[in-house]
């Protein structure tokens, strides 16, 4: 009896010794950091009136555009096949009737012939034809985008946002330049410059848009996509040197925008630090106990630290921004933090959400975005002076 009295009083002990250990490392290892201040990475969104805002207009997927695979491939074989000057190696390759170079009236020959269309094997004129007929409402759509005075995204919800229409621009895109085609082969060099124009306009408004980075690299693509347009005009047509002149200087104001770069680094952050903020409510974070289980909660408490994840990814995007508001430094991006094993699925987190990989490869496209334009403000240059003067300059 005596014996039974003792186990019980040693079980009750134990027991009571398991409890305080158990309390112990819940409160002291389950006990997360303060929210990080971090008013500095937060946007701070332009107050735009629905009736002066182009996104809306464009604010539809890809389901809704026809044809857009057909309209991609299209526009590679037109540009694929705008070798057009019957002078050169190319027409001849092709089967074209380039006149011989024998011959001793070539050069005036080739005057008269110059941009003569050149296609490769699959080119359909009729289905170009047909597929921007299809979508004329969505071309509109766009040209009504454009014409407002204002572009900012909206986020209904930032912990899950749809970006739905992000595909839908680019396959929209692919329209156009496919339009430009079809306006070159309408003999209309000037109407399928106005076309690039609204390409590059409409990619530098995304960039403006005050989304995230995730709209910026579509920003970026679509400025390239407009810039690739110019180069099959000038490939297949020649538009008026004033008309070029207009282009070129247009691209000028294309160049690096640090405020709008600065706008989609918070728009990010602001995406990341809403996911972080959403994964409790999540259930594919929850164990298989009963959801509000005291198990549950000790599992959560002990393996993800919220706001000391958000912590660390603030101190990222920090980075991110010096090292976008300092052009020409080398900002190192801070350490990866050390494992902590009471945070294993903040860690899992901060792997998926941390902008290092990613945010300088970005930085680099909107560096060689700047070269480019230059370029073709270069090329659109030789071009006048080609067209004015009848020849390229002797020097640049």
């Amino acid at each position: 009896m005596r014996f039974l009295r003792r186990l019980l009083v040693f079980a009750s002990i134990f027991a009571g010794l398991l409890i305080l250990v158990a309390v112990s490392v819940y409160v002291i290892f389950g006990r997360d950091v303060d929210p990080p201040n971090d008013a500095d990475l937060l946007p701070v969104f332009r107050q735009v009136a629905a009736e002066e805002n182009g996104f809306h207009l464009v604010d539809f997927t890809e389901e809704d555009l026809t044809g857009t695979d057909e309209a991609e491939e299209l526009w590679e074989l037109f540009v694929r096949g705008r070798d057009l000057d019957p002078m050169t190696e190319g027409s001849a390759e092709e089967g074209s009737d380039a006149p011989d170079s024998g011959d001793e009236n070539v050069g005036e020959e080739a005057a008269d012939d110059d941009f003569e269309p050149i296609f490769v094997e699959g080119w359909d004129e009729a289905l170009a034809r047909k597929i921007v007929a299809d979508n004329a409402a969505y071309l509109g759509r766009l040209d009504d985008c454009l014409a407002r005075p204002d572009f900012a995204i909206k986020v209904d919800d930032p912990a899950d946002p749809d970006f739905g229409y992000l595909s839908a621009w680019r396959d929209l895109v692919s329209i156009v330049q496919l339009k430009t085609a079809l306006l070159m082969l309408d003999e209309k060099p000037e109407a399928a410059i106005a076309e690039c124009g609204k390409i590059l306009r409409f990619g530098r408004r995304i960039q403006r848009s005050q989304g995230a980075l995730h709209h910026g690299f579509y920003g970026n693509a679509i400025i390239v996509a407009g810039l690739e347009a110019i180069r099959g005009v000038l490939a297949r047509s020649a538009p008026e040197s004033d008309t070029l002149r207009r282009l070129a200087d247009e691209l000028g104001e294309y160049g690096v925008d640090s405020a709008a770069l600065v706008d989609l680094i918070r728009g990010e952050y602001l995406l990341a630090s809403s996911l972080v903020d959403s994964l409790l409510e999540r259930p594919q974070w929850r164990t298989e106990a009963p959801e509000g289980s005291w198990f549950d909660r000790l599992f959560l408490r002990l393996t993800f630290k919220p706001q000391k994840t958000k912590q660390i990814i603030a101190s990222e995007y920090r980075s991110l921004l010096e090292y976008c508001q300092s052009p020409g430094t080398q900002v190192q991006p801070p350490p990866e933090p050390e494992l902590d094993v009471f945070n294993l699925r903040g860690a899992e987190v901060y792997s998926i959400l941390s902008p290092t990989p990613w945010g300088p490869i970005y930085f680099r496209l909107v560096r060689g975005q700047d070269f480019f334009l230059r370029a073709h403000r270069l090329l659109l240059a030789l071009r006048c002076h080609e067209m004015e003067q009848g020849s390229l300059p002797e020097s640049l």
